[in-house]
């Protein structure tokens, strides 16, 4: 029974003369099959930035359209990381499309870079706070105060001397107070600022170090509560003390006890070490000459 194949290769080749299907098979590919395969998400990028392209240059008074066709490229280009990145860079390095650079820097780890377009080319500051969310996403607390200090360091940087920029910062620490560090921001304001304008993000600074406080005691608390478990049990594995008293014999040879060593059997009873040595060297050779093996 022969079974029916198809290579995708050969269906995308097929597909190349008709332009509205293959996005639409591309995007199976890729959205719903979600195969990992750099040139179906590479080539459907591809596509959609030569639509985005094309509408913007003939496509005027579509903008609903192009809006959709952006938000499409936009959301692959923030979602995948299988396209070739330097590849979209290059077909875009002479547009204007300064949402999409932001996007690929940020894939590159050039976060300064894409920052900056967000600020000063787009000045989008709710754009820039949620790129500081989104590219911190599955990442450390540490990398997600770096990308904050570093638009923070954007928003105040001396040859800027812009009131939008000033608030922009001020609104950017009063509503992200947990993902600064207190004191490094309290180098970097101008001291011309006043402790009103900063109040919301030193209360919420101070809940956040409180809390953390909080945390840090409770788990030394618990590891404490789990030493002390630990010793407990250690002890009762121990068993009840064994005490020798003067009149106390060994089993094996009924002498008293001159050292402290002894060795104590399950039935209770307690003998000389050396004894024990001995016997237990003896019941192996008895057992050793009573074996069949043994005997001639």
């Amino acid at each position: 029974m022969q079974k029916n194949s198809f290579n995708l290769d050969d269906i995308i080749s097929c597909l190349n003369k008709y332009p509205k299907s293959l996005v639409k098979y591309l995007e199976h590919l890729v959205l719903d099959r979600r195969i990992e395969k750099e040139k179906y998400h590479t080539h459907l990028a591809v596509l959609y930035l030569e639509e985005v392209l094309r509408l913007k240059a003939v496509a005027i008074g579509d903008c609903e359209k192009l809006t959709e066709m952006r938000t499409k490229l936009q959301s692959l280009l923030q979602k995948s990381e299988l396209y070739r990145i330097h590849f979209i860079l290059d077909k875009i390095s002479s547009t204007d499309l300064h949402m999409e650079f932001a996007i690929l820097y940020g894939k590159l780890e050039e976060h300064d870079k894409a920052l900056h377009i967000l600020v000063h080319e787009l000045k989008d500051f709710t754009a820039a706070e949620d790129y500081c969310v989104w590219s911190s996403e599955s990442k450390d607390l540490l990398y997600r105060q770096k990308l904050f200090h570093m638009l923070l360091s954007i928003y105040l940087n001396p040859g800027k001397s812009d009131s939008e920029l000033v608030m922009a910062a001020v609104d950017l620490l009063n509503n992200h107070a947990a993902e600064f560090d207190a004191a490094l921001v309290l180098q970097l304001v101008p001291d011309s600022w006043s402790v009103q304008l900063l109040s919301p993000f030193l209360m919420g600074a101070m809940r956040e170090s409180v809390h953390t406080t909080r945390m840090t005691r409770i788990a030394l608390g618990l590891a404490e509560a789990e030493n002390v478990i630990y010793k407990h049990d250690k002890v009762k594995q121990r068993g009840n003390p064994i005490v020798l008293s003067n009149g106390r014999v060994c089993q094996v040879c009924q002498s008293p006890f001159c050292e402290p060593a002894f060795v104590r059997h399950p039935n209770g009873g307690v003998v000389h070490t050396h004894c024990a040595s001995n016997r237990l060297l003896n019941s192996n050779m008895i057992h050793h000459l009573s074996s069949p093996s043994s005997r001639t």
